[in-house]
């Protein structure tokens, strides 16, 4: 993603004066802080528990330290079509996507994120890993894998990798797959046989063609975090795809003997991303600023939740369970995003197929 110099300093210009003097310095901190007093930010975010966290460990404090007040809207299942829509549209409401994920780089290919500004870049990059600010549009946190939990309870025979999952004969029982092709096509394919070093680039018609054996046993297509862990809760299914944090937090408050098995999860990014044409611009990069400035709201954030957030002290703070318990002590299958983003529409035409039978 190379920009020149001519580049960097146009979009610089176009957030404006606030945003350079916000940045001016560290020892500004304090002063920057106070010109925010009054002004909103309105963050789209996943909902429930990743919302809930969030607010409590980011947009709350932010909010007292500032003055700005900070509203989240729960954006469902993904951000693009959206901010798609608010971008085209000349009326975008958000400032911030939080976790945008594969999203953020549909949006940048369409040039619909703000890239993040020189002097931003320069405060956060001492205070976050290297591998977790490696574009100009996205500060990654939150990066979620999908594993298959599965409550003992409800099933006879808990499934513990994708072959097991489609063995509805020998692993019976009521099963829920996410609502997400690119995620529901990576497991598809790995059921198939195909190892996870071969997954991408994606055969989608042998993934559908793969998933449609399974669709008669799938009772439940969760269209959201929130809903993945109520089906659980609720024993509407026994057995699920579902995002490693949001089965963490089943497992801690509703159902201790919950299992998951990391053995073919998949892992896509996270990440912080600015709407090209967010109303409050400045706001936003102040709070991506803040954000990275507080490895302690991140750490807390982290143990609750078992997503990884960027700060370099990460290890440092959170015990030795969350640590075990992150995605990068699996070692799941990552995402292609560029793959992902090339072939979006490809991907979502044969899964809105697949689920509609039209």
């Amino acid at each position: 993603m190379g920009q020149n110099n001519s580049l960097w300093l146009w979009r610089v210009l176009t957030v404006g004066t606030a945003v350079m003097t916000l940045f001016a310095s560290p020892s500004s901190s304090a002063q920057s802080n106070q010109s925010l007093k009054g002004k909103t930010l309105v963050i789209a975010s996943w909902g429930g528990v990743w919302t809930e966290l969030s607010k409590k460990y980011f947009g709350d404090p932010f909010s007292a330290d500032t003055g700005v007040k900070v509203t989240y809207i729960e954006s469902g299942n993904g951000f693009a079509p959206q901010s798609i829509a608010q971008e085209q549209s000349g009326n975008v409401q958000w400032d911030i996507l939080d976790g945008a994920g594969s999203d953020a780089y549909v949006l940048e290919s369409k040039g619909y994120l703000e890239h993040f500004p020189r002097s931003l870049i320069d405060a956060i990059k001492p205070l976050v890993r290297s591998d977790q600010l490696t574009t100009t549009f996205t500060l990654d946190y939150g990066d979620t894998a999908t594993l298959i939990a599965c409550n003992p309870a409800i099933m006879k025979k808990c499934p513990t990798n994708p072959k097991e999952f489609w063995d509805v004969e020998n692993f019976p029982g009521p099963r829920a797959i996410l609502n997400n092709a690119e995620t529901a096509m990576m497991f598809a394919l790995q059921a198939d046989g195909i190892p996870p070093a071969k997954v991408f680039p994606m055969d989608i018609d042998r993934a559908i063609k793969k998933l449609q054996q399974i669709k008669p046993h799938v009772r439940v297509w969760p269209a959201s975090g929130a809903q993945q862990q109520q089906v659980m809760i609720d024993a509407e299914v026994g057995v699920s795809l579902m995002w490693n944090g949001r089965a963490w937090t089943v497992k801690k408050q509703n159902l201790p003997d919950l299992q998951m098995n990391w053995d073919g999860a998949t892992v896509g990014a996270g990440g912080l991303a600015v709407l090209k044409n967010a109303p409050n611009k400045d706001v936003a990069f102040a709070y991506i600023k803040w954000f990275a400035e507080h490895p302690d709201k991140q750490a807390g954030w982290t143990s609750e939740i078992t997503y990884p957030t960027p700060t370099t002290k990460l290890l440092d703070l959170v015990l030795a369970d969350v640590a075990a318990a992150l995605p990068a002590a699996h070692k799941p299958l990552k995402e292609d995003t560029a793959w992902i983003v090339a072939h979006k529409t490809e991907t979502q035409k044969a899964w809105q197929q697949f689920l509609t039978g039209r």
